[in-house]
């Protein structure tokens, strides 16, 4: 169901005008900010969870069933990356999904990091600004288990900054391309 809604969203939306059809306006749909919220919390519920905790009805899996079940969450989030991609929900909704790029990056790393790219060219200092927020999120919630006398050494410090590590490398060397965008992160 959440695959076909995902489809739904994406032929009502704003793309269906493009080649000259605005006499197909009234049939625009743009999700409203408590869909959207919703649609990411079904991924957050739904794609992020540890191999163990999906099992079905406490059964021990084979591997067949893993793979199924990994290749059917991977179809999930790359519904919803779609929608990003297409702008169909905000682009920060995003900031989200790229949080979990180190920690799931054997099961979707690529559709993440394709998703980061997509989005990067569609708008360079939103994408900036949507790693700043993931990042932001991250730092965050370590300060509410932590507190402010954190550890800097601590491997939940060390997996953020290695995450931002891997953000910059996204943007490339060329620095006249990324100079603008660059700037907007150290605002």
């Amino acid at each position: 169901a959440f695959t076909i809604l995902c489809d739904v969203l994406m032929i009502f939306s704003h793309q269906i005008m493009t080649g000259g059809r605005d006499m197909l306006e009234p049939l625009v749909y743009t999700p409203d900010s408590s869909l959207q919220s919703e649609l990411l919390s079904f991924i957050l519920d739904h794609v992020f969870i540890d191999q163990d905790d999906d099992n079905n009805n406490g059964q021990q899996d084979d591997e067949a069933s893993k793979i199924e079940a990994l290749h059917k969450r991977r179809n999930l989030l790359a519904a919803f990356c779609k929608l990003i991609v297409y702008t169909v929900v905000e682009m920060n909704t995003a900031a989200d999904i790229f949080k979990q790029y180190m920690k799931y990056y054997n099961d979707y790393g690529d559709i993440i990091k394709e998703t980061m790219s997509k989005t990067r060219q569609i708008d360079k200092i939103q994408c900036a600004k949507t790693l700043i927020l993931s990042l932001q999120q991250l730092f965050n919630e370590m300060i509410q288990e932590n507190g402010y006398n954190f550890d800097r050494s601590s491997p939940t410090f060390s997996g953020i900054k290695e995450l931002a590590r891997r953000f910059a490398l996204t943007f490339g060397l060329d620095q006249l391309k990324t100079r603008e965008a660059i700037a907007m992160l150290h605002k």
